[in-house]
């Protein structure tokens, strides 16, 4: 069976582009302490999930800017420290990662109680729009 190849052996065009999710491992650091800092626009929902439509959409379009932001840490973390688990630096953003990805799921933990009892007043939704069973507001 053949031996891999170091990572810093192979060419640069039969590696995954990294500088097309970061332009540099300077930039995820940035991320991650914007995106950590960031986790603190969820506490104005917390516990106010099932006011109304207006603040549920609100709270679900911060959460999901939010989710995006992640998935783009763990997928850029992930694939530095698995192509070569001997790389320091790919190892602690991975580390960087974790972290931030631990802070996130705390940071949205009231969520999902939280949504499940708003989405049991829901009354209808029909299309686009959703009519919601606590004011009946339409929104579109």
């Amino acid at each position: 069976m053949p031996t891999p190849l170091p990572r810093s052996k192979v060419k640069k065009n039969q590696t995954w582009n990294a500088e097309s999710v970061f332009a540099s491992s300077e930039a995820f650091d940035a991320e991650v302490k914007s995106f950590v800092k960031a986790l603190a626009t969820l506490k104005k929902f917390q516990g106010k999930l099932g006011e109304g439509p207006d603040t549920f959409i609100k709270a679900m379009k911060t959460l999901d800017r939010l989710s995006q932001r992640a998935l783009k840490i763990r997928m850029y973390a992930t694939l530095s420290s698995s192509v070569d688990t001997t790389d320091q630096q790919g190892t602690e953003m991975h580390g960087k990662a974790t972290s931030a990805l631990a802070r996130f799921s705390a940071a949205t933990s009231f969520v999902e109680p939280e949504r499940s009892s708003a989405l049991e007043r829901r009354k209808h939704v029909d299309g686009s729009r959703m009519i919601c069973a606590w004011d009946f507001t339409s929104i579109t």
